[in-house]
């Protein structure tokens, strides 16, 4: 996201410890939710392509951005970028205890700092995005295999939002592919100059832009998120984020079993209706998230 705009979207001061709890919920999402997810799935296709014409061709589409996982295609390759996510977010929790005082204020955001913030802004961005994708692509290969009517898991917005997002998406998921060694290096090498709005081409032009930029932030497109911009309700958004996460881990273990009872003929009419309170409660959740992302913009 281009730096000025994202430097405007901060909020003139907040505390330190909303990084530090938004960096453990990333952690717990990544952590407790993705990579059982992951590992379900990978061990359900083992030796299998997908069945369903549109998983094979997201499949295919995330092999032709990052063709270093084609022999392991989305599942493998999405599961080792988020197995090494839990080291960098060590790496850059670290850094945060040492460079942002116990009260940020907007005037002492500097270029490295702000390469942290939206540093973080982009695996939240990742971690929601394949989630969500994860849970329609076992719920488009269970209709595939049962041969029965696609049951969409998500709500019309969120459908949405996977395919307006999808660029954005595979643009972040290569620069999370990166080594959790050079992660913190390229972060260390950045300046610690205070960012001054009216200056940035000022400064990019005289320090560089492989300098304040390495990780090319500033030019993935823009995948706004509150956390450093929400003035109210803070707590609550935090709360709601979590009861979301323990829904998403939920009903994607129902629908990789049921994909998995698929892959064996088998359907469960029990365990059908189970999936569908959950992902009523999940769009639920979403809902009320989004309206407070909304009233934050």
């Amino acid at each position: 996201m281009n730096l000025k705009s994202f430097f405007s979207s901060l909020l003139p001061s907040f505390e330190r410890s909303r990084i530090v709890e938004d960096i453990e919920l990333i952690r717990k999402e990544v952590v407790e939710v993705l990579l059982p997810a992951f590992k379900t799935a990978l061990a359900t296709m083992a030796g299998k392509t997908w069945a369903h014409n549109e998983a094979n061709a997201f499949n295919s589409t995330f092999i032709a951005a990052l063709p270093q996982f084609r022999q392991v295609g989305f599942l493998g390759g999405a599961q080792r970028i988020f197995a090494d996510l839990p080291a960098k977010l060590d790496a850059i929790d670290k850094m945060v205890i040492e460079i942002f005082a116990k009260d940020v204020t907007k005037d002492t955001i500097t270029y490295r700092k702000a390469a942290i913030l939206q540093y973080l802004d982009t695996v939240r961005f990742a971690a929601k995005y394949t989630g969500r994708m994860l849970l329609r692509l076992t719920a488009l290969e269970t209709a595939a295999l049962n041969k029965s009517e696609f049951s969409e898991p998500l709500s019309p917005a969120e459908t949405s939002w996977l395919a307006a997002n999808q660029s954005a998406y595979l643009q972040v998921m290569k620069l999370l592919a990166q080594h959790p060694k050079d992660l913190a290096a390229l972060l260390e090498e950045i300046p610690d100059i205070a960012v001054v709005p009216d200056r940035v081409d000022l400064v990019k032009q005289t320090v560089g832009l492989d300098k304040i930029d390495p990780l090319k932030l500033n030019f993935l497109p823009p995948t706004f998120n509150p956390i450093y911009g929400l003035r109210l309700m803070y707590t609550e958004y935090q709360v709601k984020r979590y009861e979301e996460q323990v829904e998403e881990k939920r009903l994607l273990e129902l629908r990789l079993l049921a994909m998995k009872e698929a892959h064996s003929g088998k359907q469960d009419a029990r365990l059908a209706q189970q999936i569908e309170y959950t992902e009523g409660r999940l769009q639920r959740l979403s809902y009320k998230i989004a309206e407070m992302e909304k009233h934050a913009a």
